[in-house]
């Protein structure tokens, strides 16, 4: 990583402390108060303090948009790609980058370096969890790289608040982190207060791919903390189960049953879902007779804040219409 001389670093702490830097020219002065020294996993990281060319992963760039950030300074988004080719998987997000004109440059974890190269940024930012040290050796070579930590045990897309906060502070905005997070708490603790027996509501929450089922437990996802934060339980039955690395438990057709919920809500990762619709074990659960299966996107599990926003949003307007709590 590119790491900060110990005059720029020095020049830096005199002007937060509003003293005179020495210097043998102007332009020192002035290069000086363009960049700033910031903290890297890894190490210090030079960058500008007003980047215009911004390169960023697909969870930063919706902390980036949930913040009102100028979505015309980002230049390139790792992982835009995937939703590019289907909107439908994140429809706010998706629009957002292409209303401003952002450039998909394959994964975090696997760049396309000469798109990459083109793009000409100023500066990457990247949630530490979606990529890998040798990328951003290379990416380095190009442009100052910022990664910022992900708590231990946790993913950037489990715990948005953090990094929230790690971009608002990186981009000059902690306040804005301070006010998204405020709000998204109120309209919580606003649902609650008016739906006491909420805690009584029992939820699943999975997802359909490759014809089979997958549940998410506690903590794997935003849907998945809204519901937790909400006070929705899970069905004894699914606790039992042990999960896996990535807090998913594989739920096999003939043990659909486990699905059983007062609420059921899937992200569909396939195009058809007639295998399940077909399913006489499906039919059987009381969600399904009851129409209380709700389809979801993408964004459900993979996303910053303006994400965990919109997905809380979508459990709310569920939940009053289905008069739960």
């Amino acid at each position: 990583m590119k790491r900060s001389t110990v005059r720029g670093s020095a020049v830096l702490l005199l002007a937060v402390l509003g003293l005179p830097a020495c210097s043998s020219s102007g332009t020192d002065e002035v290069v000086a108060e363009s960049r700033r020294v910031v903290s890297s996993v890894g190490g210090e990281v030079e960058i500008p303090v007003a980047p215009q060319r911004l390169v960023v992963d697909w969870i930063t760039f919706d902390h980036l948009t949930a913040l009102g950030y100028d979505l015309s300074k980002v230049a390139g988004v790792f992982g835009y790609g995937f939703f590019e080719k289907d909107p439908e998987l994140s429809p706010y997000l998706t629009k957002a980058a292409k209303d401003a004109g952002v450039k998909a440059i394959g994964e975090a974890f696997e760049p396309e370096y000469e798109a990459f190269a083109a793009l000409d940024a100023d500066l990457v930012l990247l949630a530490s969890d979606q990529t890998k040290p040798e990328v951003i050796q290379r990416l380095d070579d190009v442009a100052p790289v910022v990664a910022y930590d992900v708590p231990a045990g946790r993913t950037a897309a489990e715990d948005w608040r953090s990094g929230l906060k790690a971009t608002a502070a990186l981009i000059g905005t902690p306040e804005a982190a301070a006010t998204v997070i405020s709000a998204y708490q109120k309209k919580l603790d606003a649902y609650k207060a008016a739906h006491p027996k909420l805690s009584g509501t029992e939820v699943t929450v999975g997802s359909i791919v490759n014809d089979g089922i997958r549940l998410s437990m506690p903590g794997r996802s935003l849907g998945t903390n809204v519901m937790t934060e909400l006070g929705l339980t899970r069905p004894a039955a699914q606790l039992r189960e042990t999960a896996d690395q990535y807090k998913t438990v594989q739920v096999s057709l003939e043990r659909i049953g486990l699905l059983e919920a007062d609420l059921i809500f899937l992200e569909q990762r396939q195009d058809s879902v007639a295998f399940l619709r077909s399913n006489a074990l499906w039919q059987r659960l009381g969600a399904v007779k009851q129409n209380r299966v709700h389809f979801v996107q993408n964004y459900w599990t993979v996303g910053g804040a303006a994400s965990a926003n919109q997905v809380l949003e979508d459990v709310l307007a569920i939940l009053t219409a289905q008069g739960a709590g």
